[in-house]
């Protein structure tokens, strides 16, 4: 496989959990769309680092991940706020002991708003990728 068919993967992979916390979004699991936004945001990360012809890291960090991608210091601080409010949603998404705590901080319009803003994440990554 190439560098570019391997950046596509990662995208479609992006692409895929994006339309997932869609789908969970409207269905109400809000814990679950909140960590789909996560893996959305995380595949898009590596996808940029593969795009650098580097296999991604098996990390789910985003911060770190915008490092390795090189991607980091160009991001706004809202971004980088905006990582750091993904990051608890993938850790209680994987471990159930967290998550009533994670849940009670969600409803319906923040999820929404995190939802939107992993998709314009997702936009800005796909758009400082070489080709």
């Amino acid at each position: 496989m190439t560098t570019e068919e391997k950046v596509n993967y990662w995208l479609c992979l992006a692409n895929e959990s994006l339309d997932d916390a869609k789908a969970l979004l409207e269905n109400k699991q809000l814990l679950f769309a909140g960590f789909a936004c996560h893996l959305a945001v995380e595949k898009a990360l590596k996808a940029a680092i593969q795009n650098k012809n580097v296999t991604p890291p098996k990390m789910h960090d985003l911060g770190k991940l915008a490092k390795e991608a090189g991607l980091f210091e160009k991001l706004s601080e809202e971004q980088v706020l905006f990582l750091g409010i993904l990051m608890p949603l993938q850790i209680e998404g994987r471990y159930a002991s967290y998550k009533d705590n994670i849940a009670m901080s969600l409803n319906n319009e923040r999820t929404m708003e995190i939802y939107e803003k992993a998709k314009e994440m997702i936009k800005w990554v796909q758009a400082k990728l070489v080709k």
